[in-house]
């Protein structure tokens, strides 16, 4: 697991969920779904001394938030997982009071064909992979 931590215990200590999202592109006129986002959040690290030391807690959440992704996903498949870089700022949620939080975002898409739209099957895989990071301890949508 991701570092041999206690997954599920630093979750619910950070507080951290999850959201997924259609990834959703312009081919032409059409819109087509091409694959999904998948939000992970966290507590922003308020109880650090502003500056230098709550930049560095913010990304040591987000560090681990990235092993944890890694940890669950799996191999096969014609999926692509590509981890956006670090946003520098907390982001507020309206679906979690506006708390600051840590924000990853990966996106899941076709590796061999960008536009090809989402299949019934992968819908079906997706809903085994929230299912999995809900298993290790994250929340979906908010604590």
């Amino acid at each position: 697991m991701a570092d041999e931590i206690d997954i599920k215990a630093w979750a619910r200590t950070h507080k951290a969920c999850f959201e997924v999202t259609p990834l959703v592109e312009m081919r032409g006129s059409e819109r087509i779904q091409v694959g999904f986002n998948v939000d992970f959040f966290a507590l922003f690290p308020m109880e650090r001394a502003q500056g230098e030391a709550r930049r560095e807690g913010a990304q040591e959440i987000w560090t681990q938030l990235r092993k944890i992704v890694e940890t669950l996903v799996g191999e096969g498949g014609n999926a692509r997982l590509e981890i956006e870089p670090m946003r520098p700022a907390a982001i507020m949620r309206k679906a979690n009071d506006l708390q600051p939080e840590v924000n990853l975002r990966a996106r899941v898409f076709h590796s061999d064909d960008y536009f090809a739209s989402v299949t019934a099957d992968e819908r079906v895989r997706l809903h085994a992979f929230e299912k999995r990071i809900e298993a290790v301890g994250l929340k979906a949508g908010r604590w």
